[in-house]
């Protein structure tokens, strides 16, 4: 990938921590005028990374689900499936999130949890960020996480949490945590 590719991702990813609500369905603007996301909503449309959701809004304040923010990496970097779609049983192929996010599996930077599921519509969390960075961008993952909540993160997430605050990308908030009240 390219460097200003790189740099637009990670852009656009920690714009996605600050107002996780952009869902990548229909255009819509009904919601956002006066908005303070208004300008970035109206630039992502515009470049088509985003359309809103069927019924006309974009609900920025909302959070971001898993199918949604697959969707948005996908359309930026133009991510396309090579083969057949991975299987999970709690999505049907016939729905919208199938392709972004079987995509978003055969590529490597999502995964499906232990018992097989994908959870399109649960919404991301920062460990799960962490992660989707780490992944996609191919980080080398890190041992040391120093975070006050850092003892709470699962397992599956220390290492690219490590990898993406060593790298200058994500943070943590000023009272020394990484997750506040996130699983």
């Amino acid at each position: 990938m390219k460097k200003l590719s790189m740099s637009m991702l990670i852009f656009l990813i920690l714009a996605w921590t600050l107002f996780p609500g952009i869902a990548p369905i229909a255009k819509a603007a009904v919601d956002t005028k006066q908005h303070w996301a208004e300008p970035i909503i109206d630039r992502w449309t515009s470049e088509g990374l985003i359309k809103g959701y069927e019924d006309g809004t974009f609900q920025p304040d909302h959070s971001i689900t898993r199918a949604e923010i697959a969707a948005l990496i996908n359309r930026k970097f133009k991510l396309t499936s090579t083969r057949e779609m991975i299987p999970f049983p709690d999505l049907a192929n016939n729905e919208w999130q199938f392709e972004s996010l079987g995509t978003a599996a055969e590529v490597g930077y999502i995964s499906g949890y232990e018992d097989g599921t994908i959870r399109p519509n649960e919404a991301v969390t920062r460990q799960q960020l962490a992660v989707i960075i780490a992944n996609l961008l191919r980080l080398e993952t890190m041992e040391d996480v120093s975070f006050i909540d850092s003892d709470e993160f699962p397992k599956w997430s220390k290492k690219e949490i490590a990898a993406v605050v060593a790298h200058g990308i994500m943070d943590g908030y000023s009272d020394l945590t990484f997750a506040r009240l996130e699983q």
